[in-house]
């Protein structure tokens, strides 16, 4: 499958999941080499074509969301909180739900602090 419909279908599957995620605006000069995904307010995901590397879509977790366990295809070494490699379409489905799990945790942790502090401590 070619990576623009690999991204197409990770962002489908994710806003299926979290309707009030979005697609979010790559600003530069330049044309953007990357496509983002945004959830309540901030920068959720980005996404990649891994060109040079044989392939497949990278999705880098932003840092501003918890990490909700471990991926398959993780690719180590990379800037966020986790970074995923997509290459089929059933990984393509799997990378937005488990985007959508992020989101899920993060607002859970968020809830649960706020109610315990009245605002959140964790940093995010």
């Amino acid at each position: 499958m070619p990576q623009d419909q690999l991204i197409d279908l990770i962002i489908q599957a994710l806003l299926h999941l979290v309707p009030e995620a979005r697609e979010g605006r790559v600003r530069g000069r330049r044309p953007a080499r990357y496509r983002r995904t945004d959830c309540d307010g901030r920068a959720l995901a980005f996404l990649r074509p891994r060109t040079a590397k044989g392939g497949g879509v990278r999705v880098d977790l932003s840092g501003l969301w918890v990490r909700p366990g471990p991926w398959p295809t993780e690719i180590s070494g990379r800037s966020g909180s986790a970074s995923l490699l997509v290459e089929t379409e059933t990984q393509a489905r799997a990378a937005g739900a488990y985007l959508a799990w992020a989101v899920q945790r993060t607002r859970h942790l968020l809830a649960r602090e706020r109610g315990a502090h009245g605002r959140p401590s964790i940093g995010l």
